[in-house]
């Protein structure tokens, strides 16, 4: 009981480690960091859902009331994990001292989307492409990460466009799985994780 008791003592002071953020991985870093400041009580004075455009509701009082000089201090600790969890390339989008403008800064720099991006971002999914060395669930693992920045940054992509992209990026050794498929690909019954499903099983 004393080594369990030390263990778990052990686990609930060790801070869970996330790659930094940089040029490139925003999509990757965002929901881990957001995670991180779930787990650390911070997420409240960070962006909340229910704000205007998710500006944190600040507690009303002098700034001397315990309300206000706790939720400061936590302000502060979002803020300092958010710094410690960036390449210092990123610092620049740091300066300012409320973690919301920060998070909303990072977002602004590494998710602005035009025209031009939708139309690179449609080309990758339409370019996909099992790479000889990559075993199924590498390939349908990228895949699906490549889906989830393409919605991100706004783009529609339906069940079929899934499943064509994923399928579309396969070689001919699985050319009878797809030739299953082609009696209901056209029907609403049709999922990606049912693609997905026959496709592990192949392998």
């Amino acid at each position: 009981y004393y080594l369990y008791s030390h263990f778990i003592a052990f686990l609930r002071m060790s801070k869970p480690s996330i790659p930094k953020l940089a040029h490139g991985n925003y999509w990757d870093w965002a929901p881990m960091m957001e995670a991180l400041l779930i787990k650390e009580d911070l997420w409240e004075v960070t962006y909340d859902e229910a704000g205007q455009a998710g500006k944190p509701i600040s507690p009303t009082g002098s700034a001397n009331s315990a309300a206000v000089k706790k939720w400061r201090r936590r302000e502060q600790v979002a803020k300092a994990q958010i710094i410690l969890n960036v390449d210092p390339s990123q610092l620049p989008h740091t300066r300012s001292n409320a973690p919301y403008d920060i998070w909303t800064e990072l977002r602004r720099v590494h998710a602005s989307h035009g025209v031009g991006t939708m139309i690179s971002l449609r080309r990758q999914i339409n370019e996909l492409r099992k790479d000889e060395s990559e075993n199924m669930l590498a390939y349908i693992t990228r895949a699906r990460h490549s889906f989830y920045v393409a919605e991100q940054m706004g783009l529609t992509l339906t069940e079929t466009d899934k499943i064509l992209a994923l399928t579309g990026g396969l070689d001919n050794k699985y050319e009878a799985v797809i030739v299953g498929l082609d009696a209901i690909i056209s029907t609403s019954s049709l999922k990606l994780e049912t693609v997905i499903e026959r496709l592990l099983n192949e392998e």
